[in-house]
């Protein structure tokens, strides 16, 4: 359809091309009137202005020659020529021997008339002054104030360009200006004085005048128009004067300025004329009668220059041009109407034409025209009509064609549709034969499928047959037409008119019409597709071809739901192959690691000297043995996580670490590696690379199997470098691993395969190079895993280059991990002691904390044992579920270790038991197993997750961790109570009991006396009123004693004292306490002020480093605690533990381990403020308590801290050299981290676990902030 709204009329276009006729002479017109009128008038105007710069010049020489004449006249008068000759001098002109010239006084009669000559009329504002020198330059008068002896003015410009020759010359300078802050310019015209009659030279007459008054009366007056002005300028562009630019401006232009600055006369047509006109005619010309007295050396040459504003210079052109402009659009606008007119009687037909074929375009094939202009139009009006009338007929036509086949494609459109909607073969037969007999009007129908393994048609789908009809048509023999289309390939129709007899159930049953046509696909026929009417029907060609169509569309969906079943078929049997073989990989795995458990942990029992000495060859066999070992767990691991990996198990578990730190940690175990074949290897990190936020195992695994490759096929000699930087992937934040190696190199035919598992260069058994070939094949699935992208560079013989990125959200999308809450009964089991980590010492079992080792396997569970009894722990076995949980309840060990497959009880069902006991829910329980199921563990309550063979220092860092918050058997205060009343004896005693105090309790004085001398209690409870001697008395012999005398007493009584007795006791007794039925918390209220005021009575302080231990940190803590939430001030704690110091012990022994801490303890004492309780925890952890001290101050103060320990010099003089030792520490604070002491304990223990897992020698906060 053609989009007529786009065409130009006829109309337009004739009064267009009439337009046009007229403007082309119009325009014509102008161009040459403003091309001659411009051209024209730019010369007239250019010679004009070349006059009047002229006549400018003529002027301003004329005013200076005036001017000199003047000065020439006052030159020749009696009282300067007599002056100058009473001062002429012998010596020659000029010269420089100014020291060797009389000194010659002003005259003062000269400058009187100077300055009278400076006040006459014509030169008062011109003037400036005037100044006389005799003939070598001294200054003999002045218009100005001048000194009383001569000044020497031989050396000025003025004078030397004056006086050259032997009669001198005239000078004219350039202009300048008095000084700096002035605003007038002047110049200079220096001229000689000569002898009125012998011509003599006498001496330099020098004036000085104002520019712009001098030069204003011959340039001001040359203006024209209203913006034509003159103006003068010297040679380097600064301008002299002029009406518009100030005096001293430049002329910019250095075009410009070179034109005009010529020495002859002109105009020009000036790009930029000075000011701030273009396309300006300016005209100029030289001053020459100046030009010839300026010196070279001390003037520049004038030149007149004028100009006018453009639009005004150009102004008659414009006006000319406006008048043909006008007289041209008026004749425009008359040729356009006289066309518009013209045109109208043209288009008129042309227009009912138009109209005619829009309402054919329409539709409106009944249109016909009616025009009568007896002309050509006319006749092409009647075969409009002729061609309207065909193809109203056309159209009919065509429109029953196009109906046909609309409803043939939709019928195609809705059997495709349904047949593709279900890929299961019934429900495919049954909804697409419903939809055919729907769409073709039939009432019945079938469908037959080609059956392979009974090589013939079966019915598969019917609709509208009843039953009996039904076992007819199964019936042997009356499928032949279906046979029949089969061979053909060819639709076959049958009707009850057409035959007299026949077999065909569907005829016999009735059924007028019966049309039978093949189902195929790909050329293949696999089925038969039967209709059957009930009324006549005729079928033509197209009908014909519509069923062969709807044939091909059900063969297409037949074939695809065969292909889909055989498919399902076959991914079923490779699941369940796979399902077999991960199961085979689980069972074998854990059967494997059963005995892995104890051949690499009884070796390493051995190589670690536990059990003995080795001899070199025994030591070498249980190397090899462990390094075994280890290779077959590498192995099992990996199949293990393959299978996680496909079976889409393998978790991730990001979290906030430091990569530097874990590079450093890789280097140390890739370094024995490399050292061991000889290779060089260099780490490389980016500044600035340290946090980030992922899946620390896997980066670490990931880094290992790559660094592994490069050390195995890189020979002696070669290098293998890591390199770690920050970048991008995508738009998101990434680290980007670089690794290269120096080795054999990768051919570039299997560098598409290398990350396929179980794939090698050389997969045969005599490679140089053994592997499982599923080292890559695990990185490229973790690196994927991790939203990653790994890439590989090699060529055979050249090495190989591997580069990862990982992908690290940014900070804002990092979520802090959850704060670590305990319920209040969880709080109040961990209060009673703290930090208290068992040392090293070989103490009594029942001083020691007991691990409960619940395990099945008595190698595992004695390999376990070895473990922890060289820890300092105290180990009791447990061999089933049943026994574990009840030996849980009898003996409520410190930690468990639990199996998760044993007999009677499996471990699942034991930790659900264990955590719902009162008496065991809160003891930790360690998952050690076979069994990988972490997430189950921790959700069920388990504190750590250990998969065998067994991670020894895992595992015992574990314990630290939770030893951190646990009570220990400790040695309690002893007291003596000496009180004759039974009942409150027993009352005081249970009191005491409660408090987990000694107690040692008797109702008589002197057995009171005799037991304090005996076994020196640490404080004695003394009841005033005794029955054999009183409690005054009991008191003195108790002072009297020099074992008892130094025991702290607490004095009990049923009365108030009398002055007398309390005289006695002033000094004797720590406390009176009397006795009230609060008497329990006054009595705890005095036994924690007692142990506050004797520590070391209160067995709080600690004795190797004589700091405070923990128990006087318990009470302490406590009551700073609510000192800070009572008065809301800041309170923080610092937690300190010496790095490796089991390592350092081993190493160098307990003595200088001793030492270490005693040094520790001087350095922490003086460098912190003497009012902050210090208190040692147990094995190297201290503790400092710091009131009035915020989160920052705490940070800063730990900081500190380790930088002394870090630069301090441990070692024994004359003993022992001792490397550095560090220490890291984790801070808390009151409000901003926990609310309660335990909180503030456990957040700093859970900061310093931190610290050390970022390697030590740091200090953390709880906000994670390493300082």
């Amino acid at each position: 359809m053609v989009d007529t709204s786009r065409k130009t009329g006829l109309r337009k276009k004739i009064v267009s091309a009439m337009v046009i006729m007229a403007i082309l002479p119009v325009l014509l017109g102008l161009i040459v009137t403003s091309w001659r009128g411009t051209t024209e008038l730019r010369k007239a105007i250019g010679n004009n202005f070349e006059g009047l710069a002229k006549e400018a010049a003529s002027k301003t020489d004329l005013g200076v020659q005036k001017e000199i004449a003047e000065l020439h006249f006052l030159g020749d008068s009696i009282e300067i020529q007599e002056a100058l000759q009473n001062a002429l001098s012998p010596a020659p002109k000029g010269t420089a021997a100014q020291a060797a010239l009389p000194t010659i006084p002003s005259d003062p009669k000269v400058s009187a008339f100077l300055n009278r000559a400076m006040r006459l009329p014509e030169t008062q504002a011109v003037l400036q002054s005037l100044i006389i020198t005799n003939n070598v330059g001294q200054q003999i008068a002045s218009s100005a104030a001048a000194p009383a002896n001569s000044s020497f003015l031989a050396d000025e410009i003025w004078w030397k360009e004056s006086a050259r020759g032997e009669k001198g010359a005239v000078y004219i300078g350039a202009l300048y200006q008095h000084d700096q802050d002035a605003t007038d310019f002047l110049f200079d015209i220096a001229m000689p004085v000569l002898h009125k009659e012998s011509g003599e030279f006498l001496g330099i007459l020098k004036a000085t005048l104002h520019l712009k008054p001098f030069l204003q009366p011959f340039i001001y007056p040359i203006r024209f128009g209203s913006t034509g002005h003159a103006m003068l300028i010297d040679s380097s562009g600064v301008v002299l004067i002029c009406p518009i630019l100030p005096t001293g401006s430049h002329v910019a232009d250095p075009v410009l300025l070179q034109r005009i600055t010529e020495d002859r006369s002109g105009w020009m047509t000036a790009q930029n004329d000075g000011h701030g006109g273009t396309n300006s005619i300016v005209g100029f010309a030289p001053v020459s009668a100046v030009n010839q007295l300026v010196s070279s050396k001390g003037g520049k040459q004038w030149h007149s220059f004028i100009r006018q504003e453009p639009k005004e210079t150009y102004e008659p052109v414009q006006s000319l041009i406006r008048t043909v402009f006008l007289y041209g659009s008026l004749l425009v606008g008359f040729t356009g109407a006289l066309g518009f007119v013209v045109a109208g009687k043209l288009v008129r037909p042309l227009l009912l034409l138009h109209e005619g074929a829009e309402h054919i375009r329409k539709g409106d094939l009944g249109y016909r025209l009616q025009v009568k202009t007896d002309d050509e139009i006319e006749a092409l009006a009647d075969k409009f009509n002729e061609m309207a009338e065909k193809l109203s007929e056309s159209y009919a036509t065509l429109e029953h064609k196009v109906l046909s086949r609309t409803r043939e494609l939709q019928a195609l459109n809705q059997i495709a549709t349904t047949a593709n909607q279900s890929l299961e073969l019934q429900g495919l037969l049954d909804t697409t034969l419903e939809k055919v007999i729907e769409v073709t009007g039939f009432e019945s129908g079938y469908v037959e499928i080609f059956n392979p393994s009974e090589s013939r048609l079966v019915m598969k789908s019917h609709f509208g047959i009843s039953s009996p009809l039904l076992n007819e048509l199964h019936a042997a023999g009356n499928l032949q037409i279906s046979l029949e289309v089969v061979d053909t390939r060819a639709p076959v129709i049958l009707e009850q008119a057409d035959v007299s007899e026949t077999t065909n159930p569907l005829i016999n049953a009735g059924y007028q019409t019966l049309i039978v046509f093949p189902v195929q696909s790909k050329n293949k026929i696999i089925g038969a597709f039967t209709l059957a009417s009930r009324t006549a029907r005729s079928f033509t060609a197209q009908d014909l071809q519509l069923l062969s169509s709807i044939g091909n569309q059900v063969g297409t969906a037949v074939e695809n739901a065969h292909l889909f079943q055989k498919e399902q078929e076959t991914v079923e049997k490779l699941m369940e192959m796979d399902r077999i073989k991960s199961e085979f990989l689980s069972n074998v795995s854990h059967e494997l690691r059963t005995p892995l458990t104890s051949i690499i942990g009884f070796s390493e029992i051995l190589l670690d000297r536990l059990a003995g000495a080795l001899s070199p060859d025994q030591e070498s066999y249980v190397r090899n043995m462990n390094t075994s070992g280890q290779h077959l767990l590498e192995i099992i691991n990996n199949l293990l996580d393959l299978s996680k990996i496909k079976a889409g198990k393998m978790e991730i578990h990001p979290h906030l670490f430091s990569l530097r730190s874990l590079l450093e940690t890789i280097q140390q175990t890739v370094i024995p590696m490399t050292y061991k074949k000889g290779l060089h290897f260099d780490l490389s990190v980016d500044e600035g690379v340290d946090m980030v936020y992922t899946d620390e195992g896997k980066v670490k695994q990931i880094l290992l199997n790559i660094l592994g490759n490069a050390i195995k096929f890189t020979p002696a000699k070669g290098s293998v470098q890591l390199q770690v930087r920050a970048g991008r992937l995508g738009r998101a934040r990434a680290i980007e691993i670089s690794i290269r190696d120096t080795g054999i190199g990768i051919p570039t035919h299997a560098l598409s395969k290398i990350f396929d598992e179980f794939q090698q260069i050389d997969g045969s058994y005599t490679r140089d190079y053994p592997g499982t070939g599923l080292g890559l094949a695990i990185t490229k699935r973790f690196v994927d895993i991790l939203g990653g992208e790994i890439q590989v560079e090699s060529r055979s013989g050249s090495g190989s280059t591997f580069r990862v990125s990982i992908p690290i959200p940014e900070e804002r999308d990092v979520q802090p991990p959850p704060i670590q809450t305990f319920s209040s009964s969880e709080l109040t089991a961990r209060a009673d002691a703290i930090l208290n980590i068992p040392g090293l010492s070989e103490g009594a079992e029942e001083d020691r904390p007991r691990i409960l080792v619940v395990e099945d396997d008595p190698a595992v569970a004695k390999l376990l044992a070895l473990y922890l009894t060289q820890e300092g722990y105290a180990v009791v076995h447990a061999y089933d579920g049943q026994d574990a949980i009840e030996k849980a309840q009898e003996i409520k060990p410190f930690a468990i270790t639990l199996d998760i497959m044993l007999p009677r009880i499996d471990g699942w069902e034991v930790l659900k038991k264990l955590k719902t006991l009162p008496t065991t829910k809160d003891i930790p329980v360690i998952i050690v197993s076979i069994v990988e199921n972490p997430t189950l563990g921790f959700s069920l309550g388990a504190v750590d997750y250990f998969t065998k063979p067994i991670n020894r220092k895992g595992l015992i860092d574990s314990l630290k961790k939770y030893s951190i918050t646990q009570s220990v058997i400790r040695k309690p205060i002893n007291f003596l109570v000496i009180e004759q009343d039974t009942v409150v004896m027993e009352q005081i005693g249970s009191i005491l009991d409660e408090e987990r105090f000694g107690v040692i309790k008797t109702n008589n004085g002197e057995e009171g006396i005799a037991l304090a001398v005996e076994i020196q209690p640490d404080l004695i409870l003394l009841d005033l009123m005794l029955n054999n001697i009183s409690g005054i008395e009991t008191i003195h012999r108790l002072k009297q004693h020099p074992t008892a005398r130094n025991i702290p007493i607490i004095l009990f009584a049923s009365r108030e004292l009398t002055a007398e007795e309390k005289q006695i006791l002033d000094g004797q007794v720590r406390e009176i306490i009397y006795k009230n039925p609060s008497l329990k918390e006054t009595l705890i209220q005095e036994v924690r002020k007692f142990e506050k005021l004797y520590p070391d009575k209160a067995k709080m302080i600690d004795g190797l480093t004589g700091l405070y231990n923990e128990r006087y940190l318990n009470n302490r803590l406590a009551d700073e605690v609510n000192r800070a939430f009572r008065y809301k001030r800041p309170f923080s704690i610092l937690i300190s533990n010496v790095d490796q110091f089991r390592l350092f012990n081993r190493r160098y022994g307990t003595e200088a381990g001793n030492h270490v801490l005693r040094e520790i303890a001087i350095i922490y004492r003086r460098n912190t403020r003497s009012s902050n309780p210090l208190c040692r925890g147990g094995g190297s952890t201290f503790i400092l308590m710091m009131p009035e001290t915020t989160r920052e101050s705490a940070k800063m103060a730990a900081e500190k801290l380790r930088r002394l320990v870090e630069s301090y010099d441990f070692s024994i003089p004359g003993k022992q050299s001792i490397e550095m030792v560090t220490v890291s520490i984790g801070t808390a604070t009151f409000f901003d981290d926990a609310d309660t002491a335990e909180r503030m304990i456990i957040h700093a223990s859970n900061a310093l676990k931190n610290a050390q897992e970022q390697g030590g020698n740091c200090t953390m906060s709880l906000d994670r902030v390493r300082t």
